[in-house]
């Protein structure tokens, strides 16, 4: 019994201590009655091409015949605080669309903050994003600014990917496929 016990508090530690470094990831799964794969394509397409205003926005694999399209978007990081303003940036994010007949998939993951501040960026940029504060940071003068932008950071990451969701939500319920046009 005293094995066991040990065994499960040793897990559940463990568990624990791997949870906190996972990278931010999130997917969601939208059904798209009576439309086939190539019609959800091309919808998921047209929002990634309209909603992704920023030139950086790049489609890196468009591959309509397997249903898949990934990309990389980048969105801009306002701290909105005047001690930490040397960690407003940008974040990239890799947006990942599976598409299947009646439904897709989409997944939000490896979540990159950079510092466009010009003389410490390399200090500001948290680079990937984790669910947790990296332990290294979680205690010490040294860090208490880091912890704090990471704070603010986890927060604006999240309310990004309900905002580009809810923009997809609605973009693919008011989708209505065009035929071919005869010339």
């Amino acid at each position: 019994m005293k094995k066991i016990f040990l065994v499960g508090i040793i897990s559940l530690f463990c568990s624990n201590f791997v949870n906190a470094q996972v990278p931010i990831e999130r997917d969601s799964v939208f059904q798209t009655p009576g439309l086939s794969i190539s019609q959800i394509y091309d919808g998921v397409k047209k929002w990634f091409v309209v909603s992704c205003s920023d030139s950086r926005d790049v489609i890196q694999i468009d591959d309509p015949a397997n249903g898949s399209i990934v990309g990389k978007l980048f969105f801009p990081y306002d701290a909105k605080s005047l001690s930490n303003s040397a960690s407003y940036g940008f974040v990239s994010v890799v947006v990942d669309i599976k598409i299947r007949e009646g439904r897709f998939k989409i997944k939000f993951s490896d979540f990159n903050h950079t510092s466009t501040h010009p003389k410490y960026s390399e200090w500001w940029s948290m680079g990937l994003v984790k669910k947790e504060i990296p332990d290294e940071w979680k205690s010490g003068l040294k860090w208490k600014q880091k912890r704090d932008v990471y704070n603010r950071l986890l927060p604006f990451i999240d309310n990004y990917i309900n905002q580009k969701l809810t923009s997809l939500s609605g973009y693919m319920k008011a989708y209505i496929p065009t035929e071919e046009e005869d010339w």
